[in-house]
């Protein structure tokens, strides 16, 4: 195409608005599904499953709460309840639901100005109940979603609802096989609110302990950090440390046709101990 005729379609053309990039731009129209993840924070698909709906769920229950005649009084219609704030906010979310946090000296860094907290065991395993029931009634859990969530019948009503999920979707086809090619995508799905209300609670059960441990082992490689760098200084124990590096593949004569070759990980170790002078006694011949 010469440039004769360029110029011709361009004068045709729209004229359309210059395009500005910035970040205010891009903050301003970009989708509220696009969150900042803090530092250290968990990426599986049950963590994003639960922060995802519990912030949505948050939007929809003062919603649900503003239609006229609605008969609520419980302190999901306060939006200024403890329970309600405890939406916007999963660190929040726990501290309601759970017991009181415990100081474990035995797990703190020396370098924190604060013992480490944590929940107890039974809580986030929902085993925590009330012991001092008589009568012969059946022990109650003592806290969790059941036990402290209020029994509004609005959250366990039979109107539609929309929350999201992770579903198989299929994105493509195989060119040689002509299957289906599926992947898990995170996908609005549709239901009651009872439906909903039951799914988040069982992924909730599973959640609180998954977050607890992810916690403790991010906080225990801190506590392996420190130890190594005072064993630098003034070595006093031995340390053995272990991890995978590269693989390696098998050398071999042949290879079949169309083969993947063999391959293993490379485990580095190493170890140290603590310096010192010793004798070594040979025997003479």
């Amino acid at each position: 195409m010469s440039e004769a005729e360029i110029n011709a379609q361009m004068a045709n053309a729209p004229r359309l608005p210059e395009l500005i990039v910035s970040l205010d731009n891009f903050r301003k129209h970009k989708c509220k599904c696009l969150v900042y993840r803090k530092g250290g924070d968990c990426d599986c698909t049950l963590c994003m499953y639960v922060i995802a709906n519990l912030r949505k769920f948050l939007v929809d229950i003062q919603r649900w709460h503003s239609v006229t005649g609605h008969g609520c009084t419980l302190e999901c219609n306060d939006s200024s309840s403890a329970f309600v704030c405890s939406l916007a906010d999963i660190n929040m979310q726990q501290q309601h639901i759970f017991c009181d946090r415990i100081n474990v000296p035995e797990l703190t860094c020396d370098r924190s100005s604060k013992p480490f907290r944590c929940f107890k065991r039974a809580c986030v395993m929902g085993t925590c109940i009330n012991l001092n029931i008589g009568g012969g009634a059946i022990a109650q859990r003592r806290c969790g979603w059941e036990a402290m969530a209020p029994k509004c019948k609005l959250l366990r009503s039979e109107q539609p609802h929309m929350w999201f999920r992770y579903e198989p979707t299929q994105v493509g086809t195989n060119k040689e096989t002509k299957q289906p090619m599926m992947s898990d995508e995170f996908r609005p799905v549709f239901g009651t609110r009872n439906e909903f209300i039951d799914e988040f609670v069982a992924k909730l059960e599973l959640f609180s302990p998954h977050r607890q441990d992810d916690r403790i082992q991010r906080n225990n490689l801190q506590r392996s950090l420190e130890h190594i760098m005072a064993e630098k200084k003034k070595p006093t124990v031995g340390a053995l440390i272990a991890d995978y590096a590269a693989m390696f593949q098998i050398t071999r004569w042949t290879t079949p046709t169309c083969g993947i070759k063999l391959s293993h990980n490379n485990c580095v170790m190493t170890q140290s101990c603590a310096s010192g002078a010793s004798e070594r006694l040979r025997r003479r011949m």
